[in-house]
């Protein structure tokens, strides 16, 4: 029997090399799950989140962005694709993930238009990534997760909104999901993975991280941001939502 993971980017790592193989050869789609990551969703609703949380709130012309939680690089691409004139640093905790997008979007990183880095145990992670992409305070336009935040807890979800407040131009936009428990279908799953999650309790998992509207709202508030809720795919169970720095 191997030992639990001991970090949250193990458990990432072991979910691309173990698990993911095995879920491409067993699960049918009617899409092909070429990489780590398009298990979840479908193309169909990528775009449909995208079209409604990136393109209905962000101009056309902006220049930069940072994505967190980027897996193996669906929206990185997205995003790339439709502002053509913008540049992306995307991190995340999974070595394996990050290889994943590096091969995914090759041509991208080629170019210059996207770069990479690795999210370890420090607090100031994403200042720090965006740093060695030659990127300071107050650059960028968006910094934003989708599907990946609802795995992350308020306490280092908030290390990550200091983190945009310092790299965010004013005006600039947080978009982003999280689990929301004040939800129908939010709440159903909390039920549901009682059995699954209390004989773990202590150990890196990959569980749901519940917030609410009024929490995500009080602390981006206090932060110095206005936040807008957004009718997205993922609002079944997730509290969508684009913040503006004030």
């Amino acid at each position: 029997m191997s030992e639990p993971p001991k970090t949250y980017g193990e458990i990432w790592d072991r979910y691309v090399t173990k698990s993911f193989p095995k879920i491409q050869r067993s699960v049918t789609k009617k899409h092909e799950i070429e990489w780590p990551g398009d298990e979840w969703g479908s193309p169909q609703r990528w775009q449909q989140t995208f079209h409604t949380m990136f393109v209905a709130h962000l101009p056309k012309d902006v220049k930069l962005g940072l994505e967190i939680g980027s897996g193996s690089g669906k929206y990185s691409r997205l995003f790339l694709e439709h502002y053509t004139g913008a540049s992306l640093v995307a991190a995340d905790v999974s070595g394996a993930f990050l290889q994943a997008l590096s091969e995914r979007c090759a041509d991208l990183i080629d170019v210059g238009r996207l770069h990479t880095g690795q999210i370890y145990t420090e607090h100031t992670a994403l200042s720090d990534i965006a740093k060695r992409a030659g990127y300071g305070p107050g650059t960028f336009d968006v910094v934003y997760s989708i599907d990946a935040m609802v795995h992350v807890d308020l306490q280092f979800l908030t290390a990550y909104w200091l983190s945009a407040v310092e790299l965010l131009r004013p005006g600039g936009k947080v978009i982003m999901t999280v689990a929301d428990a004040t939800r129908d279908f939010g709440f159903e799953t909390l039920l549901e993975h009682v059995p699954i999650y209390f004989k773990h309790q202590g150990r890196q998992t990959t569980k749901f991280e519940w917030l609410c509207p009024y929490l995500v709202e009080y602390v981006l508030g206090r932060l110095g941001f206005e936040v807008q809720e957004v009718k997205a795919p993922s609002s079944k169970r997730d509290y969508c939502f684009v913040a503006t720095k004030i």
